[in-house]
């Protein structure tokens, strides 16, 4: 992935970025499943990108447990304080 990342950095303006868990095919927060997320957050982080990034947690999914007032406030990207 960083290889491709590094080939195409100068073209990109916006990150999208939706994970999941291919072999139970479903939809987990970023971070979780089998996008690479951490290393796409590395080379973006290196490369200075100054553009725009969103994230889909699919957190209902991902935490079935929690009502909705709970999941829009959770932070995906800073769990367990890292």
């Amino acid at each position: 992935m960083t290889a491709t990342y590094a080939k195409l950095a100068a073209y990109i303006e916006y990150f999208h970025i939706k994970d999941a868990k291919r072999e139970i095919r479903q939809f987990v927060a970023a971070g979780e499943g089998d996008g690479e997320f951490q290393q796409i957050i590395s080379a973006v982080s290196e490369s200075q990108f100054s553009g725009f990034m969103s994230i889909e947690p699919h957190l209902g999914k991902a935490l079935p447990d929690l009502s909705p007032p709970e999941i829009s406030g959770y932070d995906c990207c800073h769990r367990g304080g890292s």
